[in-house]
């Protein structure tokens, strides 16, 4: 997603959520051959995908500035409301 490529991903943890909600991906929900060949018929809609949503959406789920500075503002309030 950082280079602006869409994804196929399993849907483990939140990762099946946000390639969903930000449309840059397909999501692969089970392992049978019905959903295979559901995500394989779709493939053509990655290459309609826009380049710029996708490095958008990767910077706004998973830049590490960003996650690193929400952390230390969680942490501060946390600890203010406790003292």
């Amino acid at each position: 997603m950082g280079m602006g490529v869409p994804v196929i991903c399993n849907d483990i943890g939140d990762t099946g959520r946000v390639i969903e909600e930000s449309q840059t991906g397909l999501v692969v929900k089970d392992f049978t051959d019905a959903e295979y060949d559901r995500i394989v018929s779709r493939t053509n809609e990655l290459l309609t995908m826009s380049k710029e949503n996708i490095r958008k959406a990767a910077l706004k789920y998973f830049d590490l500035e960003k996650g690193a500075g929400d952390y230390l503002q969680l942490y501060k309030k946390i600890l203010s409301e406790h003292k």
